[in-house]
């Protein structure tokens, strides 16, 4: 939902685009006044438990396997199921789902997290091409670290920050605000021509 503030707040309104990044039933789904599906900006954030720890996969459980994926990837999986027979029976729509650097670049603690964003990827390229002739684009962003209330404890650490920042050849982290623009384009008529891709916001990271 946090994507969908961008885009409104770029954009001024949300057309036939659904941005969904956790696990979305079909019963948080809407209609607006067009008739185009979208999933609103006020789900629960009760739905998000926890955020990126570092944790490396030997001292991880089974549960936090689970956890991470279900979260990560199968939310996307759901919310990409519920919004299918909408967007088919329509003919068009958008689909932007959120991967991250992390699911192209190895980190060190962040296994099972890396993990789940590489099925973001790999689940946006077969959609993407699984729903083109229905005239359905499917698009991931897949930004690299920035500063969020996720990450601002990381962050708030010198010697974890300039670790972090030391895979980014811009060395800096990225601004909530340079997401939108992207946001805006994958959701407008501009995008019409690009499907089944994904879309690095890592400040060089993923080049490197």
């Amino acid at each position: 939902w946090a994507v969908l503030h961008v885009i409104k707040r770029h954009s001024g309104r949300v057309e036939s685009t659904v941005v969904l990044e956790i696990d979305v039933p079909r019963s948080w789904l809407r209609r607006n006044r067009k008739g185009l599906w979208y999933c609103p900006h006020d789900v629960p954030p009760g739905r998000i438990r926890r955020g990126l720890t570092f944790q490396e996969l030997a001292g991880t459980s089974v549960e936090d396997w689970r956890w991470m994926l279900e979260t990560n990837l199968s939310a996307v999986f759901y919310g990409c199921r519920a919004a299918a027979p909408h967007l088919i029976a329509q003919r068009r729509g958008k689909v932007i789902n959120v991967a991250s650097v992390l699911g192209a670049v190895g980190l060190p603690g962040y296994a099972i997290y890396s993990a789940a964003k590489g099925g973001v990827i790999a689940l946006t390229r077969t959609l993407g091409v699984e729903w083109a002739r229905h005239g359905i684009q499917v698009n991931a962003l897949a930004p690299g670290w920035f500063e969020t209330d996720m990450t601002h404890a990381a962050f708030a650490d010198p010697r974890i920050s300039e670790r972090l920042t030391r895979d980014i050849p811009m060395r800096r982290v990225g601004q909530a605000e340079e997401i939108g623009p992207l946001a805006v384009y994958l959701a407008s008529a501009a995008s019409d021509f690009m499907t089944g891709q994904t879309i690095f916001l890592d400040g060089g990271h993923s080049a490197a």
